[in-house]
């Protein structure tokens, strides 16, 4: 069901990710690894909206919400809070976040 799908992203995704760590240092890297880099968020932006799909069809997110686009807004927003969660060297944005997101999508 559509909560299981939420414990699973938060214990597999809500973690610092490799893919931005080396996204934030594109500057340094071989022009090569950019496309690399999308392929691998575009893939989880599409795992992710199946996930938001099931809760969708299950009901327990808003009827009413593109799933597509949460899943990029999600992405996007998620990156940010891994920034801001080392810079701080704690994990309160990224419970901030995730928290939020969550919730939004209930409403």
């Amino acid at each position: 069901n559509g909560i299981g799908v939420f414990h699973q992203i938060r214990e597999v995704f809500f973690r610092p990710s490799l893919v931005g760590n080396l996204g934030q240092e594109m500057g340094a890297l071989p022009e090569s690894f950019r496309a690399q880099l999308t392929n691998v968020l575009v893939d989880w932006q599409i795992r992710f909206e199946r996930c938001l799909e099931a809760a969708k069809s299950a009901g327990e997110v808003s009827a009413s919400i593109d799933c597509a686009s949460w899943a990029t807004f999600f992405w996007i927003g998620w990156e940010g809070a891994v920034l801001r969660a080392k810079l701080e060297r704690h994990g309160e944005p990224l419970r901030l976040f995730a928290d939020l997101f969550l919730k939004s999508l209930r409403s």
